[in-house]
């Protein structure tokens, strides 16, 4: 990512005098692309209008998800911009936060706060924008069922993030004939569809940053299993990669079919391009994002770090389920080429693919960590041969 060009972008709006953009830690542990404004004279800083701005020239994951005010920018007396002058965004930095209407929006935005424990949020600020993430969305569920009773789907919390479009949904339940094991991330035009294979959080949304790469045309799926699903754990990993075929044939009866998982969720999608295969199905490379053909521990493959933080409930429940799940599990041979996705800023050595592949894998170095992978920064670094294989 190069911060100079959304710079460029927003230095050209007629209330900015000056900008600079940094990539922030998000409590999720995400990036957040953060700008800081120097308002021209006579002019004072919105971001809704900024956001526009830059949202008409860039795309999506380029836009920053706050503008913050200041008054100059600070440099190191190595004349470096001084990041540590900058304050840290708050709640909202734009200063344009409309209030939660109504009783359950009102509700809603009570439970947002508890769970991502901040003071204040905008009926039309993003769960996620604010540091949200999968643990945290099964945090909102259960608050919301200890609250009202109401068993709301978690899949609802991510494809209407904010407390008025979320607000808007409870009660009406899932749709007619919905299979919640599958969400449609985005319609296409019929291209054959891209299947998001979660990892051990159950979840595809953090698969979202793809639709920024791939083509318009393209479908693209995201499938959802244990613990976002009603029901137990499934007892292996074939079955939860069997759940998966079922999904993805009830949703594209016909092929092929495009196949993408990171971590735990990149051994599963092989293990489903393998089982697919089996059913006399043509399967093109699945694309496996820096994968451990045998898993290796369930919590270093979930991205998380456990030394030295406390791990929620929640979690460690999740993990251990992973763990159980790869126990005794041989990977079958798919047959065909792989695409490998490597995080070399990790510098671990991946075990050969090979014994489970009847065809060549193909290596891709990202100068990135494992936990980094499907980051929006991150995916613009390989964002360009993920458009060409998923043509």
């Amino acid at each position: 990512m190069e911060p100079a060009e959304i710079e460029g972008v927003l230095a050209r709006h007629e209330s900015v005098a000056r900008a600079v953009v940094i990539a922030r830690d998000a409590a999720s542990g995400a990036k957040r692309l953060v700008a800081y404004v120097v308002p021209a004279p006579g002019h004072t800083v919105a971001g809704g209008p900024l956001k526009e701005h830059v949202g008409a020239v860039l795309p999506e994951y380029m836009v920053p998800s706050a503008g913050v005010p200041i008054a100059n920018v600070s440099l190191t007396p190595n004349g470096k911009l001084d990041q540590r002058a900058l304050p840290v965004p708050g709640p909202d930095s734009d200063d344009e936060v409309t209030l939660p209407d109504g009783p359950a929006e009102v509700l809603l935005g009570t439970l947002f706060a508890e769970v991502l424990g901040r003071d204040l949020i905008g009926r039309h600020q993003s769960f996620f924008d604010l540091g949200g993430d999968s643990l945290s969305a099964m945090r909102l569920k259960a608050r919301l069922l200890a609250a009202t009773g109401t068993d709301l789907a978690v899949r609802l919390i991510f494809e209407h993030p904010t407390v008025a479009a979320l607000a808007a949904r409870l009660g009406t339940g899932a749709d007619p004939g919905l299979d919640e094991r599958i969400v449609t991330l985005r319609e296409g035009d019929g291209a054959p569809g891209v299947f998001c294979v979660p990892a051990v959080e159950g979840t595809s949304w953090n698969y979202r940053g793809l639709l920024d790469h791939l083509d318009p045309a393209v479908r693209v799926y995201g499938l959802q299993a244990w613990p976002l699903l009603a029901g137990a754990a499934p007892a292996s990993l074939t079955d939860l990669a069997a759940a998966h075929v079922d999904a993805i044939l009830g949703a594209q009866p016909d092929g092929p079919w495009h196949l993408i998982g990171w971590s735990f969720g990149g051994c599963v999608a092989h293990e489903v391009a393998v089982q697919l295969q089996r059913r006399g199905k043509q399967v093109a490379s699945p694309v496996l994002l820096d994968v451990h053909p045998l898993f290796g521990d369930a919590l270093a493959a979930s991205g998380l770090t456990v030394d030295g933080h406390d791990v929620p409930a929640e979690a460690m429940e999740v993990l251990l389920a992973a763990e159980r799940l790869r126990v005794g599990h041989v990977p079958g041979v798919f047959d065909g080429p792989v695409e490998l996705f490597v995080a070399a800023a990790d510098r671990l050595t991946l075990p050969d693919w090979d014994p489970y592949v009847r065809g060549p894998v193909r290596r891709h170095e990202v100068h990135a960590g494992h936990a980094e992978m499907l980051d929006p920064l991150v995916l613009r670094l390989y964002g360009a041969a993920l458009t060409e294989m998923f043509r």
